[in-house]
């Protein structure tokens, strides 16, 4: 009994910080994003928010983790070692825009997104 109780607790504990963490990561985002899409970076926020890799055929993305969100990575060659999916720490900045040339798109669909993001610091977790 005792030891069912402390397995309980502990569940819940993870739980609630699990939670804290997401609420966290959405409080900056939301502020991230509210900032305006014609921010330049000297006046952005940095982040550094758990974010899931997307790459497809218009370029490279950061999602975040509730999916609502996508900020197309201008330096692309900071995601070259994660593969589409993959669960990842990262530090970034919001851009005005994008002056690399190498941003890699193939296609001409559509991917919606948030605008340009440099990416600054990145980690799987």
């Amino acid at each position: 009994m005792i030891i069912r109780n402390k397995l309980y607790l502990a569940g819940i504990t993870t739980a609630f910080l699990c939670f804290l963490t997401i609420g966290c990561d959405k409080d900056l985002l939301d502020k991230f994003i509210n900032k305006g899409k014609d921010v330049v970076a000297s006046d952005s926020l940095n982040l550094k928010i758990n974010m899931i890799v997307i790459k497809d055929c218009t370029g490279s993305y950061l999602r975040d983790t509730s999916g609502k969100f996508d900020f197309q990575v201008c330096n692309i060659e900071r995601l070259a070692g994660y593969e589409n999916g993959t669960k990842v720490e990262a530090y970034f900045e919001r851009l005005k825009e994008c002056k690399s040339k190498d941003t890699l798109i193939v296609c001409k669909m559509f991917h919606e997104n948030e605008g340009w993001i440099e990416v600054k610091d990145i980690k799987k977790y």
